[in-house]
Order: structure tokens, then sequence, then C-alpha cells
């Protein structure tokens, strides 16, 4: 549903109707949050494992309800906006593809069996699924390279927000595993399993947002900076005019 709502949020930011695609991005991370929230009291290191999502998908839900005068096909292009669409629609009917594909097979016991199309299933890198085989490993790969693809030569504008937006994500990801590798341990061989503590909590909310209020700070001066270099360029540019106009 989660990954639905954004396929639909991000072809709405496409077209003029911006306050449909925030819409859409927020109902997306609520449910995000919502799955996390109610599984969290029985499965809290799904939470600590899934918490980069929830950073991405705020972080990108407030990017969305930033008003402006450009809309998203205006800024990638016919080629980039099409093959954007193309690729988020692959991500969001695999699991559903997956599940159709599905091969189930049932024991003597009564139990039963669920294997992936063609027998071979593999961890997914964009988040656990139901049922993960090598179709969707090969096109999410496929799908994610045609998404960088796209943010390739786009304006130096663009580009400069883009790691603020997700740098507090890949933070989270590539922290927390190690930061909370003695509770990921643990909290399983309890039962009822082991609670963040609020040192924990602050870390998973304060590493994000303080790494996004630095970003800002940062991309504030880049622009800054653009933006006088831009004026004495342009000043030069229009010295030399004078200079040759006079000389000629």
């Amino acid at each position: 549903m989660s990954m639905l709502l954004w396929g639909l949020a991000a072809a709405a930011a496409c077209t003029r109707w911006s306050v449909v695609s925030a819409g859409l991005a927020w109902a997306g991370a609520a449910h995000q949050v919502w799955l996390l929230a109610a599984a969290y009291p029985e499965q809290p290191e799904l939470l600590v494992r899934r918490w980069w999502m929830v950073v991405l998908m705020l972080s990108a839900a407030f990017a969305l309800s930033v008003r402006g005068r450009v809309r998203g096909g205006s800024v990638l292009g016919g080629v980039r906006t099409g093959v954007l669409a193309v690729a988020l629609t692959v991500l969001t009917v695999l699991p559903a593809v997956e599940v159709l594909l599905a091969e189930t097979s049932r024991h003597a016991d009564g139990g039963y069996e669920i294997a992936s199309w063609g027998g071979y299933q593999v961890k997914s890198f964009l988040g656990e699924q139901p049922v993960h085989g090598a179709l969707s490993a090969a096109l999410e790969a496929a799908c994610v390279l045609a998404l960088l693809g796209c943010l390739i030569g786009l304006a130096p504008a663009v580009r400069r927000r883009l790691p603020v937006l997700g740098m507090p994500a890949l933070l989270v990801l590539v922290t927390v595993p190690s930061v909370f590798e003695g509770f990921l341990m643990s909290t399983v061989r309890f039962d009822p399993p082991v609670l963040l503590a609020a040192g924990e909590w602050a870390y998973l909310v304060l590493l994000p947002l303080l790494t996004l209020l630095v970003g800002v700070v940062l991309l504030e001066r880049a622009e800054r900076h653009a933006h006088l270099v831009g004026l004495g360029l342009a000043a030069e540019r229009e010295a030399l005019l004078r200079r040759t106009g006079a000389a000629s």
C-alpha cells in the first residue's frame, strides 16, 4: 500500500496536482508509520530496521509540500518523466506480481510452504517482501538504475537539494545496524521483547532531524555562493562587452 501511494504521489508530482502529490506522500508515510507502530509491541526490531524508510518518506513528503512554480515534468523533461513513471509503476506492482506467481507446496502434516516463481528466494534491498525472487531482484535493480539515471543531468540547483533530502535516511541506514546491534540481538530473545529506551528513541529522532537542519544550512550557503559567483561572472561578461564595443 505504501509503495502504491508513493507511486501515485510521484505521478502527481509530475503534473499540476501538487496538493494531491503532497497528500498522497503524507498518506504513504502515515501508512508506513502505522504499520510499524502496530507491530512495535511485539516486533520492536522491525521499527529499528525500517526507520530509514520512515525518515526518507517524511523527508520526501516535506519536500513535496513546499510550494514551487516549477512542475516536476518541467524539471525532469519528457523522457525522464516517462522513465520515472515506468520505473515507479514496476516497483509498485512487483510485490503483487510475485504473490500471483508464487508456488505453494503443501506438506503431509497439513503445513504449506510458499516459494517465489522459479524457486529462487532472495532478499530485497528495498525492504522485506512476503515473496521476493530473482524476477523482482532483477527488475528492482534495473528500476533503481533507471531512477538514478533520471537524476543525472538535472540542473545543479536540483542536484544540490537531493543529497539534503536523502542524507538523513542514508545516515540512519548506515549507522543503525552498528549502534543498535546489541538491541537487535537481544530483543528477539525475550518474551515480551525489550522495547526502546528513551536515549535510543532520542537517537532515532534527533539524528535525521539534526542532519536535515545542517544540510539546509549548508545548502543555503552553497546557493548564496553560487548566486554571488553568477553575479560576478555576469559583471565580467558585461564589462568585456563594453570594452569590446568601445574598442570597435
